[in-house]
């Protein structure tokens, strides 16, 4: 299980799987990633009442990010943070049609998992960049502090979390390392989706091979980020951001 330093402390959620706080981590030039601005997770749909008030009280959460898909969302939910008071928004990603259209992609993935979901997640981000700049745009819109989540956290939480932290400077070699942290708690969240109806008969949640977190995926989307767009920087741009608006992002997102 993955935790959050929360004031100073280290937080674990008990109903909220794959959380971290992306604090803490080193950027390039000097300085960190601010602690407590922004957090991932999997799917918070079943956080607890405690949970529910640590994240109110202590984080001081003002928005979630549901990447989802539609229905993905409708049929799950938000749970406790539905009337809340916290803002939770569906900005969902597009995602590129599987080779074979009967099978979804997610159970498709075979063993050389860099080999195609470096690519998917290529193509994810190509076609959803007008959501990714939207969501970009409510964190800097006094959004922080954040939660941004999808299902159990890895590929489109992965795609959000290496974007920001690439564009203010994290090495790539740490992006990789935060993406693979969501093996420590793999297990627990497999079994955690499998007990939601929605994704109860999705085989590939029962092949552990094929959920295996590979930091090879990581490094694939990177480098042909780097290729496409030149860098992530370049890339936000791309999608419609302005240079103030990143500069904004860098100086909430990095400290000393």
């Amino acid at each position: 299980m993955t935790s959050g330093a929360v004031g100073g402390t280290e937080w674990v959620p008990e109903g909220v799987l794959n959380f971290r706080d992306l604090g803490g981590l080193p950027v390039a030039g000097g300085g960190r990633v601010r602690t407590g601005r922004l957090f991932r997770s999997a799917t918070p749909q079943l956080m607890t009442p405690s949970d529910l008030d640590e994240l109110r009280s202590r984080v001081g959460l003002r928005t979630v990010l549901d990447l989802r898909f539609a229905k993905e969302s409708a049929a799950g939910g938000s749970g406790l943070l539905a009337g809340s008071g916290i803002a939770v928004v569906n900005i969902p990603f597009r995602v590129p049609r599987p080779a074979d259209p009967n099978t979804p992609v997610g159970e498709q993935a075979p063993a050389q998992l860099s080999g195609i979901l470096g690519p998917f997640y290529l193509g994810m981000l190509e076609l959803s960049a007008e959501r990714i700049a939207r969501a970009v745009r409510l964190l800097l819109d006094d959004g922080m502090p954040a939660l941004f989540h999808c299902a159990a956290g890895k590929d489109r939480t992965g795609i959000l979390a290496a974007l920001l932290l690439s564009t203010v400077g994290v090495p790539d070699d740490v992006v990789v390392a935060d993406y693979v942290r969501t093996n420590e708690s793999l297990d627990r969240m497999l079994a955690q989706l499998r007990s939601l109806d929605f994704y109860a008969d999705q085989m590939h949640l029962r092949e552990p091979q094929r959920n295996t977190v590979d930091g090879g995926v990581m490094e694939v989307f990177l480098d042909g980020l780097r290729r496409t767009h030149g860098s992530a920087r370049g890339y936000l741009l791309s999608a419609g951001l302005l240079e103030d608006e990143l500069a904004d992002l860098r100086d909430r997102l990095v400290g000393p």
